[in-house]
């Protein structure tokens, strides 16, 4: 029988600021570390390498796109699965910090990992209030723990596969049209120009659990096996996008996705299988908005307005209404019976809905 580890989170920490806030950011990737570990169970130890940093280096305003980011965080690497405990056939993209934690017959040993499963940066030109500092929070202030619970949590899984490729800086000279989502292709290749692709990727285990909400249909059942009916050929990058967005179906059904994604609020959701706690299907609304895609916000988050003042508020896409409070404060705000975790001491920031989001990708 597995045993959990006793240090859950391993934190690679680089900071240029003064050494007293660097230490006080530094505890509050500990703290929220223990938060997620009062929830889940962790058999192997996720490595982090987390970076805290002006995104704007002094810039202006308006010449800095990262201005309006308070951090971000993905996986470092993803492994391509089926799960262990279903009768799903198709493979799925796992963020190796979770992988490392299942028993999936996949042949990859500890060598082949990558040397930490979470990449995460955090902007220092905002003002955050830090825990450890002893002072209180002030109104324009945002708990600096709570962004590092939430990005950490992407870094977990809650993360989706499906982007449009004309939101991709680096896909720019290709000119892709921005009327689509569809799932990244696997391509390789020294350079956008050489680039061939042999194949689709995946899409995330987070994607498994998506459906239109008006419906309840699998997007990875119905969009998905269209848009995989395109072969790649190893095509060039460039023929395959142009090729794609020329395929009939598959592209009709990655345009289908993106008018339901901008059609309104809560389009989608993610079903939440029922489990031997909780016996009855449940469904999480994502974050769409009418008429815009949002790169980095839309679909990978819980819709803002239902769930902000609800025990799932961690993973809303922005903090907006709760600038001002403590991660503490807010926990008790909205479910105020919570007590501090037995084993680490600290108040534990999962929602049900939340938790079971992971438990569903195979989160123990």
């Amino acid at each position: 029988v597995s045993t959990p580890v006793a240090q859950p989170f391993v934190i690679t920490f680089s900071c240029n600021l003064t050494a007293t806030i660097c230490n006080y950011a530094r505890d509050g990737f500990l703290s929220a570390g223990k938060r997620i570990a009062s929830s889940l169970t962790f058999y192997k130890p996720i490595n982090v390498r987390a970076n805290f940093y002006s995104f704007c280096g002094g810039r202006s305003a308006s010449s800095c796109d990262l201005k309006d980011t308070l951090g971000q965080a993905t996986a470092a690497a993803y492994i391509a699965a089926r799960p262990a405990k279903s009768d799903d056939t198709e493979y799925y993209m796992y963020p190796q910090g979770l992988f490392k934690q299942l028993s999936i017959n996949v042949d990859v040993t500890d060598s082949d990992y990558s040397d930490y499963d979470i990449f995460a940066e955090f902007n220092a030109d905002f003002s955050f209030h830090y825990n450890s500092s002893g002072t209180p929070i002030q109104p324009n202030q945002i708990d600096f723990e709570f962004v590092v619970l939430h990005e950490l949590t992407h870094g977990l899984g809650i993360n989706t596969g499906w982007v449009s490729y004309a939101s991709i800086s680096a896909l720019s000279s290709l000119k892709p049209k921005a009327d689509y989502l569809a799932p990244i292709p696997d391509f390789a290749g020294s350079s956008f120009d050489t680039a061939t692709v042999p194949q689709w990727l995946p899409l995330n285990i987070f994607d498994k659990f998506m459906v239109e909400s008006s419906t309840s249909n699998s997007i990875a059942r119905t969009v998905a096996t269209r848009i995989f009916s395109y072969i790649p050929n190893n095509r060039k990058l460039a023929d395959f996008i142009s090729g794609f967005q020329n395929s009939g179906d598959p592209y009709a059904a990655a345009q289908s996705l993106y008018k339901l994604v901008t059609a309104n609020t809560k389009t989608l959701s993610f079903a939440i299988p029922p489990s031997t706690l909780n016996p009855n299907a449940r469904f999480a609304f994502l974050q769409t908005v009418k008429d815009k895609y949002l790169p980095g916000s839309s679909i990978a988050h819980v819709d803002y307005d239902t769930y902000w003042q609800t025990p799932d508020f961690l993973m809303i896409p922005a903090v907006q209404n709760l600038t001002g409070l403590t991660l503490d404060q807010i926990v008790l705000r909205y479910t105020p019976s919570t007590l501090p975790d037995s084993r680490f001491k600290v108040l534990p920031a999962y929602g049900n809905l939340t938790l079971g989001m992971l438990h569903a990708m195979g989160w123990p």
